[in-house]
């Protein structure tokens, strides 16, 4: 009960600072895989998994390629994360494909 309730207010605090920054025009980078205007998941999935064993790399043998934390490459193949451009590239530049390729989005969402 009390972690639904903290659940609910850490949302509305996000809600919160998002809309304060949009309305400030302050360019923001949302990392969590969520619409925070209508607390729904993005339709984003990735590839990830898949070519990491077509290259036979673990989640630390990629972490250590693009520089980033064991957590981030879970988060990104549960579709939890979206991540900044940068890093989709790098991870795509390790695959050998185009960040499309290794990165997908719902037809829906880029309208």
């Amino acid at each position: 009960m009390i972690i639904n309730g903290l659940n609910s207010c850490l949302i509305i605090l996000g809600r919160v600072i998002f809309s304060f920054y949009k309305e400030m025009g302050i360019p923001i980078s949302i990392f969590v895989a969520k619409d925070l205007e209508t607390d729904r998941k993005v339709g984003m999935r990735t590839r990830i998994k898949e070519f990491r064993a077509r290259h036979d790399l673990t989640q630390v043998d990629l972490t250590r390629m693009v520089n980033v934390r064991r957590e981030t490459i879970v988060f990104l193949e549960k579709g939890e994360y979206n991540p900044p451009l940068k890093l989709a590239a790098k991870i795509s530049y390790q695959f050998h494909e185009p960040i499309e390729v290794v990165f997908l989005f719902d037809s829906d969402e880029l309208h």
